[in-house]
């Protein structure tokens, strides 16, 4: 995959006949070796996305380089979810159920092993009060802390791929179900509304 960054002197953004702006050739771009899935996230200057090899890049705008970079090692599966972003920590889980927490400024390791969810992390996670919280393809949904706490919210017995919402107290996710598109729960994990398609 090679990483994209167009010219940040272009005004991107719709021309005056609502038409998108595109760009010819990239102003600059990284190649990372491997298939890239996730959406990448930007935060304080830096680039993070994760490849299907299970490496996580740290890529600097500024310096149109590769920052730093951490796997997993031969434990490493995929990484399909986004990392999550904080002050103190870098989250990211990975296919084989691995989730880790390494450091913003050089991607160190923040435990000494990676927390076993018990099943894979396809989808990404996201900030809540109570932690990061995760969703493993088989339904699980749990938050976990920077001291590697983990926090059960509930087991929906469903499969799930897609990355959650936060919003306004509530974790909106979207099973990978026909029966059910969209379903909204409080961190005890009380169902607070689903959307169910007509027939």
């Amino acid at each position: 995959y090679t990483f994209r960054v167009e010219n940040p002197e272009v005004q991107l953004g719709l021309d005056k006949t609502g038409d998108a702006i595109l760009l010819p050739e990239p102003f600059w771009k990284i190649d990372l070796n491997a298939a890239v899935v996730a959406k990448p996230v930007i935060a304080d200057g830096m680039i993070y996305v994760g490849t299907i090899d299970g490496t996580l890049y740290a890529i600097s705008i500024a310096g149109r380089n590769v920052a730093w970079s951490i796997t997993g090692g031969e434990d490493a599966g995929s990484i399909w979810g986004s990392p999550v972003i904080t002050s103190e920590a870098i989250y990211f889980g990975d296919e084989k159920g691995n989730l880790y927490a390494v450091s913003p400024d050089d991607g160190s390791a923040l435990w000494s092993t990676p927390y076993s969810a018990g099943a894979s992390l396809i989808a990404g996670g996201v900030e809540t009060e109570e932690g990061i919280l995760y969703i493993t393809d088989e339904g699980r949904i749990f938050t976990i802390n920077l001291e590697k706490e983990p926090k059960p919210v509930t087991n929906l017995e469903m499969v799930m791929y897609a990355t959650p919402l936060y919003i306004n107290g509530r974790v909106v996710i979207a099973p990978a179900s026909k029966d059910e598109l969209f379903k909204a729960l409080d961190l005890n994990g009380k169902e607070i509304w689903k959307f169910i398609p007509s027939k």
